[in-house]
């Protein structure tokens, strides 16, 4: 893959023999591949950086709170986020709160959502919600800890390569979970959802 390169292979006799380059192949494969772990990453850098903020901000607040209810008793101030300090806050490396404690994709965008007084996607966007989980996620998690059996990995890879779904729903996919956050809030969603800003592909040779 890190080549986008694939064989294609010819079993006979219980032995594989390469008979030819399959360049067709190699290039929807890696780019299916790309396609689908980028569209992933984009949806897991979002959440993490608003996951940091949060973190962030739910533990400079209650140490705020606790030293005003300390010299104030009478005015008894709840901190903002609270619920989400007493669970998560506390802990004090974020990288191990991202990885372990809400190490789902999932789970953190339901964290952030209820956090945020956003709707669930799972809610709003039924269908939206089952392509991250059944589609998008579950694609990258073979492209990234691919099962070595035979059967397993083979079927995943002509699904990647056959189907149209990498190229056609895992961006929109991917986008429509970063959307939800902006339009639950009523703010427009940045231009990079919609189309590409910084380059694009405008041509691509077959040699």
């Amino acid at each position: 893959m890190a080549r986008s390169f694939i064989f294609s292979n010819v079993r006979h006799n219980n032995e594989v023999k390469v008979e030819k380059i399959d360049r067709d192949s190699s290039f929807t494969f890696s780019f299916a591949s790309l396609l689908t772990i980028y569209s992933y990453l984009a949806v897991e850098s979002f959440a993490n950086y608003n996951l940091y903020k949060l973190w962030k901000v739910s533990r400079d607040n209650f140490q705020k709170i606790e030293e005003l209810n300390k010299s104030h008793p009478e005015i008894n101030v709840k901190a903002l986020h609270e619920e989400f300090y007493q669970e998560y806050g506390k802990v004090d490396d974020f990288v191990n709160l991202k990885n372990t404690q809400i190490g789902k994709m999932k789970e953190k965008l339901k964290v952030l959502c209820k956090e945020f007084g956003f709707p669930q996607i799972y809610e709003t966007s039924p269908k939206l919600w089952q392509e991250f989980l059944e589609l998008l996620e579950k694609a990258r998690d073979f492209l990234v800890h691919p099962n070595p059996e035979d059967d397993i990995f083979h079927k995943y890879c002509r699904q990647l390569i056959n189907t149209e779904k990498p190229f056609q729903t895992f961006p929109e996919v991917a986008a429509g979970i970063i959307k939800h956050f902006y339009n639950s809030s009523n703010v427009q969603p940045p231009n990079y959802l919609e189309k590409n800003e910084l380059f694009f592909i405008s041509e691509i040779v077959k040699m």
